[in-house]
């Protein structure tokens, strides 16, 4: 931790800086203080014009700023106006029963802006749901007094999602890369995994942390670029393999939605290898939008290259198609059972008897994974050669 309790703590959601205050780690409110503050805001050049320096600002509490409630509004009028333009949040953590309603009475009337500025958290979980926690550093003496503040308000509701949940054709474009009108995300994701195709195991099977991942998720949401050398912890490969099936997993009405589920099915009624890759290439993958099959040939090119050296990293055609197909295909009825049975694979005998009528009629359904296993390890024959 930075001297006086104060430090930067890199960026919020929004990829402004951020910068903490613990009061637990003062001993005295004076212009020493102030001037230390100055400093540290002026080294991140939220004072230059020049820069675009907005800032959020983190205060934990304690029973000292209780009682000194009034350094806080006179430390706001006193540093330079830059400093107070540029301050889009400012989080109060652990609010005494009394200071808050006070700052909440008296604020809106001396300074109504920075009133709306003024976000109060009651403890440090509920903080993490306004801010990325990696680079807060929680002391003894500040996880101690947390225990005493219990928060029986539900997390604030996020924004709409603009790039997650939302059909590719609809992204804005600063979302998307301007050569093949794909996510960036997409493109990210690939070549942070790359590098590992042949030194690490469990790709797309080995789950990160829930947290890193939210915390990922919403620089995204934001469009926020994550610097691996400073956040140090997103460098898991892991983590990427699984942010980029969540995004393809939620995409509205799935790659394959309940429109491609009989034709996707038809795979079991071809008698041979030759006839399965012809009906992939000339049946399922012209139904598509352009986008999707867009999407689908950057993501089998991946699964392909992994799949070449799962001598070394495990993941096999098959053991690749049974994570991506239930990512991939969805039945459209919000059944489970039916969404896992349309990721069956189909092996030679495993159907026998089954005609086009019958599939046609909904008897039955699957294949799925067969599809995804054949576009895995047939790659180049269904995507880069002409039909």
């Amino acid at each position: 931790m930075a001297q006086n309790g104060m430090y930067a703590a890199g960026m919020d959601y929004s990829g402004n800086a951020l910068v903490v205050l613990d009061m637990h780690s003062l001993n005295a409110f004076d212009s020493a203080l102030l001037s230390s503050l100055t400093s540290l805001l002026a080294s991140l050049h939220i004072n230059d014009p020049s820069v675009p320096g907005q800032y959020s600002f983190v205060l934990f509490s304690s029973p000292a700023l209780n009682t000194n409630y009034l350094w806080l509004l006179n430390a706001y009028y006193s540093i330079e106006y830059l400093f107070k333009k540029n301050l889009l949040q400012l989080y109060i953590v652990h609010p005494s029963p009394w200071i808050k309603p006070f700052l909440q009475l008296i604020t809106p009337i001396i300074s109504p802006k920075f009133n709306k500025k003024i976000v109060w958290v009651n403890n440090i979980k509920e903080l993490g749901y306004y801010i990325p926690m990696r680079k807060i550093t929680i002391s003894e003496s500040l996880s101690q007094f947390d225990q005493s503040f219990t928060s029986t308000i539900p997390p604030p509701p996020l924004p709409p999602s603009i790039l997650f949940s939302t059909p590719l054709s609809s992204l804005p474009p600063q979302y998307t890369s301007p050569t093949t009108h794909l996510p960036l995300l997409i493109h990210d994701c690939i070549s942070r995994i790359l590098p590992h195709i042949s030194t690490t195991t469990g790709l797309f099977r080995k789950s990160p942390s829930s947290l890193l991942l939210a915390e990922v998720k919403r620089f995204y949401e934001n469009n926020v670029k994550v610097d691996l050398n400073e956040y140090w912890e997103y460098d898991d490969v892991h983590l990427w393999c699984t942010l980029m099936k969540v995004y393809v997993r939620e995409l509205p009405g799935a790659v394959f939605g309940s429109e491609m589920v009989k034709v996707v099915s038809l795979i079991a009624v071809k008698p041979n290898l030759k006839s399965k890759i012809t009906y992939i290439k000339t049946q399922i993958l012209p139904r598509l939008s352009t986008l999707h099959t867009l999407l689908l040939r950057e993501i089998f090119d991946l699964l392909h290259k992994i799949s070449v050296n799962s001598n070394i990293n495990l993941m096999t055609s098959t053991n690749l198609a049974l994570i991506w197909a239930t990512n991939l295909l969805k039945s459209g009825n919000d059944n489970p059972l039916v969404d896992v049975q349309i990721c069956t694979f189909v092996e030679p005998g495993s159907v026998k008897d089954m005609t086009v009528k019958d599939i046609e009629c909904g008897k039955w359904v699957g294949g799925g994974g067969t599809v995804v296993k054949l576009m895995i390890e047939y790659f180049k024959e269904i995507f880069l050669q002409e039909r």
